[in-house]
């Protein structure tokens, strides 16, 4: 997440709720009546990213399919609930589709892309073993 400061509120913009138990984030629903007010409460707005160390994998605009199981050949756009799955029970860890290309003798990871979009996994019990070593 990269937070930023608008120079005015809109309506579907994403915050975050952190307490010491869970992070969540949430949909600025509607305009409050003061804006300055409402930022000094609850922060400034923030972006999602998927990252790989110091490479940004997929921009915000780029995130948006959630691939369920390996059984299921269907996607679905991401929701704040997978968002706030992946924040909490993952650590923020998850799969991405992607092929793994080299240029110029340096490996690179682009993730596979469906009308511009990024497809997210939750990462599997084998990438958790993996990530335990």
């Amino acid at each position: 997440m990269k937070s930023y400061m608008p120079k005015r509120l809109e309506k579907g913009m994403l915050f975050v709720k952190a307490t010491p138990d869970e992070t969540s984030l949430f949909e600025l629903d509607h305009i409050p009546f003061d804006e300055e007010k409402w930022l000094v409460e609850n922060g400034a707005p923030v972006e999602l990213y998927i990252i790989d160390g110091d490479d940004v994998i997929a921009e915000p605009h780029e995130i948006g399919w959630f691939d369920e199981s390996e059984d299921s050949d269907e996607l679905r756009e991401v929701t704040l609930d997978d968002i706030n799955l992946i924040l909490n029970e993952y650590d923020g860890w998850l799969e991405i589709q992607i092929v793994e290309e080299t240029f110029e003798e340096e490996e690179m990871i682009v993730p596979i892309m469906y009308e511009q979009k990024v497809v997210i996994n939750l990462i599997t019990e084998e990438e958790e073993d993996e990530e335990d070593l």
